[in-house]
Formats: structure tokens, C-alpha cells, sequence
């Protein structure tokens, strides 16, 4: 009920390589950080922040790979940013 998330979106995927986020208005990829309890979100996506997904490997069973980002809230009068460097990923394919 008061966690933290990330979450990562990964638009025209085409296997293992590196997906930008926030680098021109026509890419819809992103990635987001955010907390439950209060509820705030960080993104980049579109041209807004920046990131990279990168896939290291892509089986039947399981994706794991690399990520990094700056991303952006602007929900207040002030826009904030969080950054994360050394992101790492495992998820299971449904």
C-alpha cells in the first residue's frame, strides 16, 4: 500500500538491442518511477526526460537486461527529476 514501482514500456519491440525513451515526440516508449504512498511519478517518454532499455538477452521463457533514466515530474510548480544509472531487469514472458 506504500511501495515504490518502475516501470518500463517498450514500444515496436524487436528483440534483444537498446530502446531510447524521451528523444522525440513520436516515441511512446518509456520508462517510470514511482511511489504509491504519496503518490508521485518520475518519466521519460516522448521529449520528456531521457533513458535506455537495453535487452541483453530474450528467451521463450525470460527477458533480462540493463536499464538507465531521468525522468521527470511536473505535477507541482516545480519540475523534479529522479535518475537511476545501473538499473538491471529479469522478468518472466506471459
Amino acid at each position: 500500500s506504500d511501495g515504490e514501482y518502475i516501470r518500463a514500456n517498450i514500444i515496436n519491440y524487436n528483440g534483444e538491442g537498446t530502446y531510447t525513451t524521451g528523444d522525440n515526440i513520436s516515441n511512446s516508449s518509456s520508462i517510470s518511477y514511482g511511489s504509491v504512498n504519496p503518490v508521485s511519478a518520475w518519466i521519460s517518454t516522448f521529449n520528456i526526460g531521457s533513458g535506455t532499455i537495453t535487452i541483453t538477452a530474450d528467451s521463450s521463457t525470460n527477458v533480462k537486461g540493463t536499464f538507465s533514466f531521468s525522468g521527470e515530474n511536473n505535477s507541482s510548480s516545480a519540475v523534479t527529476t529522479k535518475t537511476i544509472t545501473e538499473g538491471t531487469f529479469s522478468a518472466p514472458k506471459q
